[in-house]
This record gives C-alpha cells, sequence and structure tokens, in this order.
C-alpha cells in the first residue's frame, strides 16, 4: 500500500502543482540543488508529499525512485516527473509557459491566473 494517496486525476495533480509554483515564484533549492522541500519551500512533486509523510531521507532522489524505494503512489508519476524536471530545469520565470505546454502534452486544461 502506497505511503500515501494522491489526487484521483491528473487535472487536480496538475493545478495543484500549476498553484504552488506560480504562488511561490521561486525553486525549492539547498545551494544548487533542487529539494523536495527546503524551509517553507516546496518543488513542484514536494508540494504533492503530505507533512506527516515526509522524510529528509526523499532529498537527492527522483519521484521514479521514490516509488520503487519509498512506496511512493504509482499512479500520475509521468505527469510529476515532468512538473518536477520543469521545476528543477527551467527558470522560475519560464514556469507559466513550460506550465502550458506540460498541460497540452497531458491534454489537461490550463485555466488562467488570475487566482494565483
Amino acid at each position: 500500500m502506497p505511503l500515501f494517496e494522491l489526487p484521483k486525476t491528473e487535472q487536480e495533480v496538475f493545478n495543484i502543482v500549476k498553484a504552488h509554483l506560480l504562488r511561490q515564484k521561486q525553486k525549492s533549492l539547498d545551494k544548487a540543488n533542487c529539494k523536495y522541500r527546503h524551509g517553507d519551500l516546496r518543488c513542484a512533486a514536494g508540494v504533492l508529499i503530505p507533512d506527516e509523510c515526509y522524510d529528509i531521507s526523499f532529498e537527492d532522489l527522483v519521484w521514479g525512485a521514490l516509488i520503487s524505494q519509498k512506496d511512493f503512489p504509482k499512479q500520475h508519476s509521468d505527469l510529476i516527473s515532468s512538473l518536477q524536471q520543469l521545476h528543477d530545469k527551467c527558470d522560475p520565470i519560464e514556469w507559466e509557459e513550460q506550465l502550458k505546454e506540460v498541460a497540452c502534452y497531458y491534454r489537461l486544461k490550463y485555466e488562467g491566473t488570475a487566482n494565483v
């Protein structure tokens, strides 16, 4: 049984991560390394991990490794990995445009950012 449950649909996962990234507007970094959590910051995948389930041993493992090594849920893993890469590899100023591309690729709705 997975350590925790994710939202049921890819659209819900995408909406949570999109809102989080566009609100946070900065990477979750420790020096130059992306982290699921660093202080009050969360990466795209880190925001999906409930506080009571988080463990520092998750750091430096990509989402796919967490699935196999830490019993993370398997559903939506391709989308979550794509969002994690977006956070890790793109400058925050590029996130909105990159999120639109992810939404298009996964055939998800991209709602405007007025509520962010």
